[in-house]
Order: C-alpha cells, then structure tokens, then sequence
C-alpha cells in the first residue's frame, strides 16, 4: 500500500509504537458489510430471499458480512429497492449503539434535574 507521505508522517505521530501495527492492517484482507432495513424487511425475511452467501456480525442485529470477491450486491434489484445498505462493518456500531447512548444520557439528564 503506498500512502501518501504526509499522511503516514502525520499517523506515525499519532499513533506512535502502534503505527507498523496501523500500515500492516492494509495487508489484511477487508470485511464488506451490509445492514438489512428492518423498516422495509425483517432480518428473517432477508435471509431467506438473500441470493448470495452473508453471514452475520455478530454485535449488529440487521448486519452481516459478504464476499465482496465473488459478488456485487450494489447491482442488485434488492439494493435498489432498499431492502439493505452496504457498510463497512465497523462503521454500523455507533448507530447501533446510539439508542442506548440516548437512554443513558435521559438518565443522567432526568438525575441533575433531580438535583436540582
């Protein structure tokens, strides 16, 4: 992988010992997600009418992996009707997570105002 040489001088000072761990990670192979639109289809529905190979990720509940080598999920008639979205699957924790978030800070809110 050749990055541009700004752009590794400014991570190397970011991350410091961690950036050969950083510049190896390009070397492994990627994941390629896709999260069901539960407002469309459910997850159980999804996975019997899904014609290629997913697998789920196992800390998103409409997510799963697919083999970005071997099939092309954005050409599909179901992308388009928007039955799911393609997403790097790290990137769909914090909308995950956001919900609970929210709670917690309801929590909190609703306790200073106790205080109060």
């Amino acid at each position: 992988m050749n990055l541009p040489a700004a752009f590794e001088e400014k991570m190397r000072a970011l991350l410091g010992d961690e950036f050969d761990e950083y510049i190896a990670c390009y070397e492994e192979p990627r994941y390629y997600g896709m999260r069901v639109n539960t407002g469309k289809i459910s997850v159980e529905e999804f996975e019997k009418i899904c014609p290629f190979e997913i697998r789920k990720i196992p800390w998103i509940e409409n997510g799963f992996y697919y083999d970005g080598d071997k099939v092309s999920p954005a050409k599909h008639p179901y992308y388009f009707a928007g039955l799911y979205y393609l997403q790097e699957p790290s990137a769909m924790t914090p909308a995950n997570r956001l919900p609970e978030i929210r709670f917690w800070m309801y929590v909190r809110l609703r306790e200073e105002r106790r205080q109060n």
